[in-house]
């Protein structure tokens, strides 16, 4: 769970900081904090190895449970397994929806404007026949020397 939670903070970062990305997530970092969380994830599932909880066979249900000699370790696991990057890894994919769906918004109320007849942009997509490509005007140069 926690490999899944740095992705979906490895895809945030990259939503928001795409041209900083490769800059702020190098691959050492990368390397480094996921040695990290096996690390951390190896000592969790260490302590029922060295008898800190015991496993426990059930005869009447033919089952093997952790019989915890402290309850302690069983919260520990289950807060620090589970809970914790599930909400890292909601967190990051609402924001990430969020800001996927205010670009999305952005970029088509930008080509709305280009089509309902604004004739400044149209003008200047004639005199730029040098960026046509495939019977297309390279709308992106366009729209950014606009802004």
């Amino acid at each position: 769970m926690w490999t899944l939670g740095f992705y979906a903070l490895d895809r945030l970062i990259y939503v928001m900081y795409p041209l900083k990305y490769h800059t702020k997530m190098t691959r050492r970092k990368a390397v480094f904090i996921l040695f990290c969380i096996w690390i951390y994830s190896t000592s969790l599932s260490l302590p029922p190895v060295f008898e800190f909880s015991v496993y426990r066979f059930s005869s009447s249900t033919y089952t093997c449970g952790i019989g915890s000699t402290q309850g302690g370790y069983l919260a520990l696991f289950f807060i620090g397994a589970f809970p914790i990057p599930l909400i890292t890894i909601c967190v990051s994919y609402i924001i990430i929806y969020i800001i996927a769906r205010e670009n999305s918004r952005r970029v088509s109320s930008l080509c709305e404007s280009l089509y309902d007849g604004s004739e400044n942009l149209m003008n200047k997509a004639k005199t730029q026949s040098d960026s046509i490509q495939c019977g297309k005007p390279d709308w992106y140069s366009i729209v950014l020397s606009e802004l």
